[in-house]
């Protein structure tokens, strides 16, 4: 059994018999909540909002507000209006989700900038 001060104040309390009615027993504090679901759908980006925000189209029909999830932001991958996307949403809050993932695009030609090898132009080279 882990120590007793690893236990949060009520939860003490418990061990020592001095804790208020209605904290159940300490096997409760023990066993984490369930956590719901998160649902998926895919759809296409027809909006850009302020705030990182954008206006999504579902596969469903449904239109919803959809924010940039942490992880896009922090590898700073960018939406454009007809992107399609994966939103994460709660089954509480149908009308908002998390956007989580931007799919490759399917048209030819890529970035369209130079190779990655090749110095840019109007510089000079190194010797």
């Amino acid at each position: 059994m882990a120590s007793v001060l690893s236990y949060p104040t009520f939860a003490r309390k418990a061990l020592r018999g001095k804790a208020n009615v209605g904290y159940g027993t300490l096997e409760d504090l023990k066993t984490p909540m369930a956590k719901e679901e998160l649902i998926q759908f895919e759809g296409l980006v027809t909006e850009i909002l302020p705030d990182a925000r954008y206006r999504v189209q579902l596969d469903a029909g449904h239109e919803i507000v959809a924010y940039t999830a942490g992880k896009m932001k922090k590898n700073r991958i960018k939406t454009l209006a007809g992107d399609r996307v994966t939103i994460e949403m709660s089954p509480y809050d149908l009308e908002k989700g998390r956007l989580i993932f931007r799919h490759k695009d399917e048209r030819p030609g890529g970035a369209g900038g130079p190779p990655r090898g090749t110095p840019p132009r109007g510089q000079f080279r190194r010797r």
